[in-house]
């Protein structure tokens, strides 16, 4: 038998550090100078003698008890609601994906009974089909990443654009 060797499309990783540290999409650079003013205040009151007052201030356990509790119940919610957002979008990514292959499953199978020239045909046109959908998904993909950079897309297969007869890659066997 005849079968068609199809490669996929290959999406630029440079690892996991560049992951953590980019700064696209983050929130890194808009708490940054927050961080930095509440440090800042914080080595100050350290360094004078506002560090005398405010440790009078604190002297009973109860005010450290209720800071912390104020604090651990704003991050719990903070990240329940980070935790459910993250969810709800990779939800919706799922959904989109599943529409698109839908849509993809959809214009095969109307291929697929076609007759005449088209029924010639149909293995060229169910292929690049499959290869624009996938595109289309890697781009909408790196629209969400807001990656600007299309060259993140590295061509790793045939492309059927020039030649289609010449540029199938066909193996002999199993």
């Amino acid at each position: 038998g005849v079968r068609l060797a199809v490669a996929m499309i290959e999406y630029g990783n440079d690892g996991l550090l560049s992951l953590i540290f980019k700064m696209n999409g983050s929130v890194f650079p808009r708490v940054l100078p927050y961080g930095l003013v509440s440090s800042v205040i914080c080595l100050g009151i350290s360094l004078t003698e506002a560090h005398a007052l405010m440790k009078d201030i604190f002297s009973h356990p109860y005010a450290h008890q209720v800071f912390s509790i104020s604090v651990g119940f704003v991050l719990v919610f903070r990240g329940n609601l980070s935790y459910q957002r993250f969810w709800e979008g990779r939800s919706q990514l799922q959904q989109m994906s599943t529409k698109w292959d839908d849509a993809a499953m959809q214009v095969l199978a109307f291929d697929e009974v076609s007759e005449g020239k088209a029924a010639e045909d149909g293995f060229l046109f169910r292929y690049r089909m499959v290869h624009l959908f996938s595109l289309m998904h890697a781009v909408a993909v790196m629209q969400l990443r807001e990656d600007v950079d299309l060259g993140l897309l590295r061509k790793t297969g045939p492309i059927l654009d020039a030649n289609p007869n010449v540029e199938i890659l066909l193996i002999e066997g199993g």
